[in-house]
């Protein structure tokens, strides 16, 4: 009866959902370990989306596992995905490149569905993500919605982010913002926290 009446509550509320798989032969796992599970996955995804907004480069680094495997794809084209496995120093320095150029960023995730097995773990979201820069060229903000799927593993430090893939749905605004956000890195004219 508690049970149930958690979950109704965590549905109404708009909580985080988990479901949890049985390897085989092995032992189910606690209510308690995926309860625990489940907050610390869900940290690891929004406090990279946090750090990477605030520029906590630091922050961000820790929560990726040794290699990330990265991936994008646009929904209806015909493109490949880009994919790459990059390091935590490469993910960063990445982000480093074009992040701070945008006076503002934001990603907003939601609706997240994690699945544990054992060490390891999914997560399926969704992700409004504004950048924010006043210009000459155009609009002065770019803004995507997207689907997230991580991975992630468990290590002795926490849950980790192996991977994480975006399927971007549509985008509004000036599509053309990120070149002007590298150019101002390029430039020197970075906000270091937003």
């Amino acid at each position: 009866m508690i049970v149930v009446r958690l979950a109704i509550i965590a549905v109404a509320f708009g909580l985080l959902l988990v479901s949890v798989e049985k390897p085989a032969g092995a032992a189910p796992p606690t209510p308690a370990t995926t309860c625990e599970d489940r907050i610390q996955i869900s940290d690891a995804i929004n406090g990279l989306a946090n750090a990477t907004d605030r520029r906590d480069w630091e922050a961000a680094e820790a929560l990726l596992a040794p290699e990330v495997d990265l991936g994008y794809r646009m929904v209806d084209s015909p493109a490949a995905p880009i994919r790459q496995r990059l390091t935590p120093a490469q993910f960063v320095e990445a982000s480093r490149a074009v992040l701070p150029g945008y006076l503002h960023t934001q990603h907003l995730i939601g609706n997240l569905v994690v699945q544990v097995i054992g060490d390891h773990a999914m997560a399926n979201s969704q992700v409004w993500m504004t950048h924010y820069l006043p210009n000459d060229q155009g609009e002065p903000y770019w803004n995507v919605a997207a689907l997230y799927r991580h991975e992630l593993e468990r290590t002795p430090a926490g849950w980790k982010i192996a991977a994480m893939h975006v399927e971007i749905l549509y985008q509004t605004g000036n599509t053309h913002l990120s070149a002007l956000a590298a150019a101002r890195v390029k430039a020197g004219d970075v906000m270091t926290t937003p």
